[in-house]
């Protein structure tokens, strides 16, 4: 008797075990409370001119969000007050006209996404699990016993790319196809082409986005760096991964052919069969880290001069460009970039030529490969950062006459092959001749971060510190009116420099959003901000 109600006890706890511990999505045990208060912005301008809104304080540590304008919904992933590195975390959807939270859940979550009325939730750490929810109620409608990283979702499926990439139907959970890959050195390039998926790993491959049929052709993207490993092991010291990767191209479509450049491999395929229609073997030129662009009959490479370890980029090789004819490959042109750092960005003009930044020099080549002009880039006394295309819009400076009028950079070029140069410290505007037309300094430039009815709005944000992502210090937020006259001043927390935007629900409404800390939001309706600007 004794023994079989222990036997009983036993079943019965694993049966509990099964039930409790096996599920994905647990309910919250004890109710989840966020509080809203209002929150006023003062406007160094005008003090008629405040910002008025609500303020929402979350009991726990916000990891990620979306918020969804349509619906006044905010999905939030918080972390759960546990010590372990492998904590659940909360699940929350909250609604913010009611303001009240719609449904709560605990999971293994490492990110997610929003489709109409389902989320998917991506999970880590201890369930390796991804799974879909009812976005109504919160109900889980699927799950699959496997984590994906870098997921794409596209036409209603959910796109899974390991060493198979498998599409499964976001509302059932139900595998649609599933075609195995040889993946060494990881994924890098994607694109979807109408029906078509086109990615690159070890090589390039074309999904039909129904069936999951269509071609593969391998091609090494990266390589161990052998030398290191056996130097470290033998002085038995810790090295870094011996896996640099990188090593390739973007994928370059036109009409029925692909170009595609891996390690020192460039070649043409026939998008429909991939049969290979021509193949340039790029010698011992080290290739790295490659960009790809079209002009005309012509197909340039420019090789950047760098490779990736562990996401961070280091130099490879040397810099150099080569100009093929895009129909058989013939080599037109080969030269060596002139620079003793790597390509940082390249720029082009359809009708020109292109622009190549390094580390210290701006350099402009025609599509001979002529290099027309070259000037270093010591303004400020500083690194170049990123080089801008003529259409490159978000940046305003204020009018030399009135502190209030804002103006484009953009108006201020003197033709259509001026290029912006930015730096940590500042911008300059160059002509074609590489002559520095104009500079400022970043604290006279703000950027255009979003636009709604008759309303501008630029913050100060020009010079992100990647190594502190949540800086304590405030910047400001400024609103220009339709005439980009500046009407409103306002100081944010620092925090918000990465989550403030505004979003319009319908061509009525609009709303100002930002992230006060790690646990609290703020949201301001802008019709209100507007009735008072009249």
């Amino acid at each position: 008797m004794k023994t079989t109600l222990i036997l009983v006890l036993r079943i019965g706890f694993f049966l509990f075990s099964c039930i409790t511990f096996g599920q994905t999505v647990l309910p919250t045990k004890n109710p989840i409370n966020i509080v809203s208060d209002t929150i006023e912005i003062l406007n160094t301008i005008s003090e008629e001119k405040d910002l008025v809104g609500s303020k929402y304080i979350v009991p726990y540590e916000i990891v990620k969000f979306k918020f969804d304008p349509e619906k006044m919904q905010l999905f939030l992933i918080a972390k759960a007050p546990k010590k372990s590195e492998t904590k659940p975390q909360f699940l929350i959807l909250y609604d913010l006209i009611k303001n009240k939270i719609i449904w709560s859940k605990i999971a293994y979550a490492s990110d997610f996404s929003l489709i109409e009325d389902k989320v998917v939730i991506q999970g880590f750490k201890k369930s390796w699990k991804s799974f879909g929810l009812d976005r109504l109620s919160g109900d889980i409608k699927w799950q699959k016993d496997t984590y994906w990283y870098y997921p794409l979702i596209t036409n209603n499926k959910y796109i899974a790319f390991t060493g198979r990439v498998t599409a499964f139907d976001l509302n059932t959970g139900q595998d649609l196809w599933s075609r195995k890959i040889k993946i060494k050195y990881g994924w890098r390039e994607r694109e979807v082409i109408n029906g078509d998926l086109l990615a690159s790993a070890d090589g390039l491959h074309k999904f039909n986005l129904s069936t999951g049929e269509g071609w593969s052709v391998e091609m090494a993207m990266g390589k161990k760096d052998v030398g290191e490993v056996i130097g470290a092991a033998i002085a038995g010291v810790h090295t870094t991964s011996d896996k640099l990767v990188g090593l390739s191209s973007n994928i370059l479509k036109q009409n029925d052919r692909v170009y595609f450049s891996a390690m020192n491999d460039l070649s043409c395929f026939d998008y429909n069969s991939g049969k290979e229609i021509w193949h340039i073997q790029l010698k011992e030129r080290r290739t790295g880290d490659v960009v790809l662009f079209l002009n005309k009959e012509k197909l340039l490479l420019i090789n950047k001069g760098n490779l990736y370890r562990e996401g961070e980029s280091e130099s490879y090789g040397h810099p150099y460009f080569a100009i093929f004819d895009k129909i058989t490959g013939q080599e037109i042109a080969w030269k060596e970039i002139d620079d003793e750092t790597l390509i940082k960005n390249v720029a082009y003009d359809e009708n020109n030529g292109f622009y190549l930044l390094s580390e210290v020099n701006l350099m402009f080549y025609d599509y001979n490969g002529k290099l027309n002009c070259k000037t270093r880039c010591e303004n400020f006394n500083d690194y170049p950062e990123n080089i801008a295309f003529c259409t490159y819009k978000p940046l305003y400076t204020t009018s030399k006459k009135d502190n209030n009028q804002f103006q484009s950079l953009n108006s201020l070029m003197k033709d259509s092959t001026s290029r912006i140069v930015q730096t940590s410290r500042g911008f300059s505007i160059f002509d074609k001749y590489c002559t520095t037309e104009t500079t400022f300094q970043n604290e006279q430039v703000k950027r255009l971060f979003a636009k709604t009815d008759d309303l501008y709005f630029l913050n100060d944000n020009l010079n992100d510190d990647k190594s502190n992502p949540f800086p304590d210090s405030e910047f400001y937020l400024y609103i220009l009116s339709n005439e980009k006259k500046l009407i409103g001043e306002y100081k944010l927390p620092g925090f918000s420099r990465y989550t403030c935007n505004v979003y319009n629900t319908d061509s009525t409404k609009a709303y100002l959003f930002y992230f006060n800390d790690s646990k609290s939001f703020s949201l301001y309706p802008l019709s209100q901000f507007k009735v008072k600007m009249k």
